[in-house]
């Protein structure tokens, strides 16, 4: 929890909401817009600074999101307005989600788990307070301890909108309905008095319970001791009034804050009124939802006013803090906003600027000196400017993130990188760029580096041209080979900042004209300087970077091999997708590509060109055009020269395949590519096309006269030979000179041209939509597991006549076809015989004799839960999106861990769509095999704009065999082969970085004797020959090390697999070039496999108890590596042993390397939380309390996901450390936690003794 203490940088109030658009009560959007109005209004006049959190419950699929539908301003002085979305597949989590839009209270406590204020207010959206409640709230009195109540007036609807905020407040005191004080509600209209129904028992405290869910404000401590609102399945009826209850006996008194002090409620056709409460409870019961009777309070309260103490009614994870939950920030305040006027900025530039700064990670500022650079820039910057802080990857310290965060810095995380491992991902604000750009302007943007602008600037420059950007160059090396790609980003961005004299003039000779700015890590003026380099580069802005002009000096890289020239011309729809699939799908460290753009009709080219890195030039006729290509063909340094008009697509890898050509054969002096005669319903399905012609002609051509008219690569030294310089007419121009022109048939390009033939890819079902749902099982085989999968499906809660279930054999031998003759369920069940065809085909055969509207893909391994089918009918009904697949969750039936189970459940079909979607898509894949049929098709379906719904509440179990023996390496050296094929082939789908695949494929094949492979084979041998019971014994870190061993021989099976494939594509000496390429350290990869090998071999050792030749191994291994996994081992034989001193240098070691991991040494959460367990056990054991303490406290600092056993453990070492050192009192304060712990998770508190240290397995 965060600290309480209010900082002078921190939002003082948190005003939190909750709605949906669904025009709840009528009229729900003019309501709102005037609460927020008022909100932002009196936050500015008042000077209060807030943060109104606006919780976006279950948003309806049909209606614009709230962002969209209301106003709001560009920037605010005092008010940051976040918007967080709860989607409506969380929502349909809860029991009574149909009948209940938005759980309030809930939807609440997802906003108060994430509010940064010292104070929390939860309120209603349709309230308007008084200017004397704001004077109050901004004044500072609000008090730590206290609830603060105040009372309600109900107002009409009619509340003008468009008028100020001082008409508005007027118009609702003049129009006073009904007034909810302490002791009840008294109707103006009519005279009535309705007096509290609270029973006597709960009237006594004299607490103001009226309309409570309106106005209860109190400090963030105390909501998150209490876990907010009680998260019950209901609706939210007196959930407002236990809630103060709950604050009453935690020790929160109320404060009743007096008249004028007060809120205005606009009155709406759903709102709660004391008179309508008979009805709405009829309403309730007739609808069947459950809610709180004032009896059942009355219960709770006696039960807490016996105790002396509150009831928690929720978990640990209240507030959905497990999810990471997607959030627009509306507009950012400026928290150093001067409450009073006339008071000069400190600032030599007195206008305060929004400053974005985007890093890999946070800024580490005590371990290297990168982070400590750039925690002093935006703390400079943050003093008189508004910065906010983008981080591209999470780490396990949040710490870091706190530090900036007190310095008025807003800290957002990339969503693509968020994982919901983190149990205190409620502290991450998780937004993607597009949506932080969309609702704030920043005037300046800084990079940390070229990597990360490589990434971003692209995208500002499209989505905010007016932002000046800086790149940082201090961590950036310029590689030969990575150079000009490195500078083409400089010169993209305003300006550089170098870090010294020496770097700069480095940066400055590859490119003279760029702005460079030295900037010492040591400086006293970083924020002049930056700040200098944006005012000056913001009235000299030079957008065209990359334009070509008649009298510059064209340089070109030694590297390429290719130039490209691309010409613009003709049809602006057609230039759009063929400029993109060039830029595309090129190969950037082989091809130039430079674009001859069309003066008379540019569009907007350049600036695409500009975002795209890629030089280009202007021609007004063909003469221009001609001086301009003979001026790159004499200048440019590349042995091939391309033409291309802008009315082709071309494939992934098309530079590639042509130059090759020229190698197979010397005597072509142009080769040209075959051309489609068809239209294509995808460029996926252009690109499988692609590969497969390739596969099928690699390095094929055929002499001929008839070529691509839109696309050819010429010899340039033929071009000089020939004197053909008719750039304009080349192609024809070409043949008239007698080129030997060449047809590649394993290139395939698109021409756009309008008399394509449509292909004809509709599937033929055989059978009319006559049932609801028809699953398909394909079979080879596996007749027990087909009748228990089978036996599952023939009894769901489905009506029979609903039901189809159809069995396609692929020609089994074991009688699965004499089984299936018996069955005779209540459903329609079909079996058909389709031998040796493959999984594919046998799934499509059943797909086009399916009959229902929606079709469920399952295998005869799965077996299902009895609603699986009615699960899946209710997630399409609650989806999003129109056009949706839907994936459920698939478990192992045993929780056991198995090379084959592995195999088993990445096959596994679990797919649940419509049958309709078959025929946009097309049939599966017969071509593959395994798990790439599923996956090919799912990238099928996005590419077609398909949303993929991965559903977790839908479970299947899978089920393994009793065969433990199976041998499972040519399956994964199949599937190995197949995903380097369908990554060639679709080398642009990003959940599949083939580069990253390759890097782990060198730990593998770098040892050409494969001894890691040999070692693992052994120990899976020996330890098969040991019983079970015993095998627990064997541990690799925290896994069994039977599971570490099969693990490396499948991953190696797999990765030769697609070792052979790249082999074959690209060369045995593929590896060789990559390495040199990436400039991989060879000699520290090898040390690292043999550390792995030491490892291994030193915990088996450990398991026979043989300790002495266990820890030599390790200490070989640690010596080889610096790296977590030999320290940690090495680490706990210490501490076993009772060597304290030398365990506990061991686990520092292991800490200061926790961020450093590899495939083949994983490190796990677990073991992370263990080393610094054991490191302060170790100093426990040396009596050296003192710094047990401090290591223990950083873990929690550390903001590492940590269990509640994990918890209890630290609690109760912590304790013990205090009462060693005579600090009774923090040592009761941390033993009660450690009880309290104990009790939720029944784990017996460890108790160290000098005699016997628990060991690893015990302390977890």
């Amino acid at each position: 929890m965060e600290g309480s203490s209010r900082e002078k940088d921190e939002s003082m109030l948190s005003i939190v909401v909750t709605a949906r658009n669904d025009n709840h009560g009528g009229n729900l959007l003019h309501r709102m817009q005037i609460f927020v109005n008022g909100i932002l209004v009196q936050s500015e006049r008042h000077g209060l600074r807030t943060e109104l959190i606006l919780v976006e419950w279950n948003p309806p699929s049909d209606k614009p999101r709230l962002a969209e539908a209301l106003s709001w301003p560009e920037r605010h002085d005092f008010c940051t307005v976040r918007i967080i979305e709860v989607p409506p597949e969380i929502h349909q989590q809860y029991k009574h989600s149909d009948n209940l839009p938005l759980y309030q209270m809930i939807a609440k406590n997802v906003g108060i788990r994430r509010a940064r204020g010292e104070f929390i207010l939860a309120t209603n959206i349709d309230i308007l307070f008084s200017h004397e409640l704001m004077r109050f709230l901004a004044s500072g009195a609000l008090e730590n301890g206290y609830v603060y109540r105040v009372d309600r007036y109900d107002v009409p609807e009619d509340v003008p909108l468009n008028t100020s905020i001082d008409k508005q407040l007027e118009y609702c005191r003049k129009n006073v309905i009904r007034i909810n004080s302490l002791d009840g509600t008294r109707n103006l209209l009519t005279g009535d008095y309705l007096p509290s129904r609270l029973p006597p028992f709960m009237s006594f405290a004299g607490l103001h319970f009226n309309s409570c869910g309106d106005f209860t404000l109190m400090h963030k401590e105390h909501w998150f001791a209490l876990r907010g609102y009680p998260e019950f399945d209901m609706y939210s009826f007196h959930l407002d009034t236990l809630f103060l209850l709950l604050a009453h006996y935690g020790g929160v008194r109320q404060k009743i804050l007096s008249n004028p002090m007060r809120i205005y409620h606009i009155e709406h056709a759903s709102g709660f009124k004391p008179e309508g409460e008979r009805r709405l409870t009829m309403k309730l019961k007739s609808q069947g939802l459950p809610f709180i009777t004032l009896s059942e309070i009355e219960k709770w309260a006696m039960r807490m006013h016996k105790d002396k103490r509150p009831i928690i009614f929720n978990q640990r994870n209240w507030g959905l803090s497990n999810e990471i939950l997607k959030e627009n920030i509306i507009c950012l305040a400026d928290v150093f906003k001067e409450r009073k006027a006339g008071i000069k900025s400190k600032s030599a530039f007195s206008k305060k600027k929004n400053i974005l700064i985007f890093s890999e990670e946070l800024p580490l500022y005590d371990l290297h000196s990168q982070g400590k650079r750039l925690y002093q820039i935006a703390r400079n910057l943050s003093k008189n400017h508004r910065v906010t802080f983008f981080v591209c990857k999470t780490t396990l310290k949040e710490r870091y993130a706190e530090s900036l965060k007190k310095i008025g810095i807003n800290v957002f995380y990339s969503i693509e990188k968020v994982t919901k491992s983190s149990l205190f991902s409620y502290l991450i604000t998780a937004t993607d760029i597009k949506t932080l750009l969309t609702f704030n302007f920043f005037d300046t943007v800084i990079f940390s580096s070229v990597k990360i602008a490589s990434l971003y600037l692209p995208t500002i420059r499209k989505l905010s041209p007016k932002t000046a950007i800086i790149i940082d160059t201090y961590t950036d090396l310029m590689f030969e080979e990575q150079k000009e790609r490195q500078i083409s980003i400089y010169e993209s961005a305003d300006a550089v900042i170098a870090p010294s004299e020496a770097k700069a003039q480095q940066i400055l000779k590859e490119s003279p004209k760029l702005d460079v700015r030295i900037l010492s890590s040591h400086s006293t003026m970083l924020e002049r300087k930056i700040l200098e380099a944006i005012n000056t580069h913001l009235k000299k802005r030079k957008p065209k970077r990359f334009m070509i002009h008649s009298n510059s000096v064209m340089k070109s890289s030694s590297s390429k091999k290719l130039t490209v020239i691309f010409i613009v011309k003709g049809n602006q729809e057609k230039i759009g997708p063929s400029m993109q699939s060039l830029i595309l799908n090129s190969d950037k460290e082989m091809t130039e590509i430079i674009i001859a753009i069309d003066g008379k009709n540019a569009g907007n080219f350049c600036e695409e060109a500009e975002r795209n890195f890629v030089k280009y030039f202007k021609y007004e006729d063909e003469k221009e055009l001609n001086a301009f290509c003979i001026r790159i063909l004499n200048d440019c340094s590349s042995p091939y020269f391309g033409l291309m008009k802008s009315d082709i697509i071309v494939p992934p890898h098309w530079d590639r395949r042509l130059i090759a050509h020229f190698k197979e054969d010397s005597r072509i002096e142009a080769i040209s590519p075959i051309t489609s005669h068809f239209l294509y319903s995808s460029m996926y399905d252009f690109e499988k096309e692609a590969w497969d012609i390739y596969k099928k002609y690699k390095g094929i051509h055929l002499p001929s006269e008839s070529v691509c008219n839109s696309c050819i690569v010429v010899n340039k030294c033929a071009i000089k030979k020939k004197g053909n310089y008719d750039f304009a007419n080349f192609i024809s121009s070409a043949l008239k000179k007698d080129y030997k022109i060449a047809v590649a048939k394993d290139t395939l390009v698109l021409e756009l041209k309008p008399n394509l033939i449509i292909r004809n890819s509709r599937i033929n079902f055989k059978k009319t939509e006559s049932k609801l749902v028809s699953v398909i099982i394909p079979t080879y085989n596996e007749k027990d597991l087909l009748l228990k999968s089978l036996y599952s499906f023939f009894h769901q809660n489905l009506e029979p006549d609903q039901l189809e279930i159809i069995a396609v054999d692929r020609g089994s031998e074991d009688g699965t076809i004499e089984a299936l003759t018996q069955l005779k369920p209540a459903c329609t069940f079909k079996y058909y015989l389709q031998p040796h065809k493959g999984k594919a085909a046998a799934a499509n055969f059943g797909i086009t004799e399916a009959s229902g509207k929606f079709i469920l893909l399952s295998s005869p391994n799965i077996v299902a839960k009895d609603d699986l089918i009615s699960q899946y009918l209710k997630s399409y009904e609650h989806r999003t999106y129109e056009n949706i697949a839907i994936v459920g969750n698939i478990l192992p039936e045993k929780d056991e861990y198995s090379t084959k189970s592995l195999v088993e459940m990445g096959e596994a079909f679990n797919l649940f769509l419509e049958r309709k979607t078959f025929e946009d898509v097309g049939l599966f894949d017969e071509t593959l095999k395994h798990q790439w049929i599923n996956i090919e098709f799912v990238f099928r379906l996005i590419a077609k704009g398909y949303q993929i719904k991965n559903d977790n509440r839908i479970v299947a179990y899978v089920c393994n065999t009793e065969k433990s023996s199976i041998d499972v390496s040519q399956p994964l050296l199949k599937a190995g082969k197949e995903f380097a094929g369908l990554m060639y082939a679709h080398p642009n789908i990003r959940s599949c970085p083939f580069n990253t695949t390759k890097e782990e494929i060198i730990e593998y094949f770098i040892d050409k004797e494969e001894k890691l492979i040999k070692l693992a084979k052994n120990i899976v041998g020996k330890l098969q020959k040991i019983p079970k019971n015993e095998q627990r014994n064997y541990k690799f870190g925290s896994l069994p090390l039977s599971v570490v061993c099969n693990k490396i021989l499948s991953d190696y099976y797999y990765y030769k697999g697609i070792y052979k494939e790249i082999c074959r594509i690209e060369g045995e000496d593929w590896l060789k070039t990559f390495i040199d390429r990436k400039k991989i350290d060879v000699q520290k990869l090898k040390d690292g496999i043999l550390a792995v090998q030491y490892l291994m071999t030193s915990y088996l050792h450990k398991g026979r108890g043989d300790f002495n030749k266990a820890i030599i191994m390790a200490q070989k291994a640690n010596k080889l590596a610096d790296a977590f996994l030999p320290s940690y081992c090495l680490g706990t034989y210490y501490l076993n042993m009772g060597k304290y001193r030398n365990a506990e240098n061991a686990f520092e070691k292991a800490i200061k390397n926790a961020d450093k991991a590899s495939p083949l040494m994983e490190i796990r959460r677990e073991n992370i939380v263990s080393s610094y367990l054991y490191l302060a056990l170790s100093c426990m054991y040396q009596a050296n309390y003192a710094k047990a303490i401090d290591r223990l406290k950083r873990l929690v600092y550390e903001r590492i996901p940590i269990s509640l056993p994990e918890k209890a453990i630290i609690y109760d070492f912590l304790s013990k450390c205090y009462r060693k050192m005579g600090k009774e009192k923090e040592a009761y304060i941390f033993e009660k936690y450690a009880r309290e712990f104990k009790r939720e998770t029944d784990v017996e508190v460890l108790k160290p003794n000098i005699q016997q240290c628990p060991s690893q397995q015990t302390l977890r």
